[in-house]
């Protein structure tokens, strides 16, 4: 059988499906699904609820939920809805301000993250807790 491999256009102000199912997959690997229940008690946690709340979604500090789920939806909505460019800026908001103090932790999203954008020829890497487009011509063959 002659199954050819069919190459994507580089994404560099777009964000198709499989990218947006990719990082929705690597959030969930890395970071969610090390939540133990859905109740916000946590002290690192409700650092993190409270700063997209108010910071991120821009939302009223006194409308804020106990609930991981309802926080869970918000950040299901921004990966699979918002513009591409949002997407991005959540990630770096994330890896600033979930569990900021574990580095291993953002270190494994890094590298999660980074395969995705490889694998669906994404335009740009997370380094140092930022998105950035890929500089050298290199990188670009490599991602194609």
């Amino acid at each position: 059988m002659g199954f050819v491999e069919v190459k994507k256009k580089l994404q560099t102000e777009s964000m198709d499906s499989d990218t947006r199912t990719g990082i929705w997959n690597a959030l969930d690997r890395v970071y969610f699904s090390k939540i133990p229940n859905d109740h916000v008690s946590d002290p690192e946690l409700k650092y993190f609820v409270d700063h997209f709340w108010e910071f991120f979604l821009k939302e009223e500090v006194n409308q804020t939920d106990y609930y991981w789920s309802v926080y869970l939806g918000y950040i299901r909505k921004i990966i699979y809805k918002y513009r591409w460019y949002l997407v991005y800026d959540f990630l770096e908001f994330l890896v600033r301000h979930f569990q900021p103090y574990n580095q291993t932790l953002h270190d494994e999203f890094e590298k999660q993250c980074n395969l995705v954008f490889e694998r669906e020829s994404v335009g740009y890497k997370l380094v140092d807790k930022k998105i950035l487009p890929i500089a050298s011509k290199h990188e670009v063959k490599e991602v194609n």
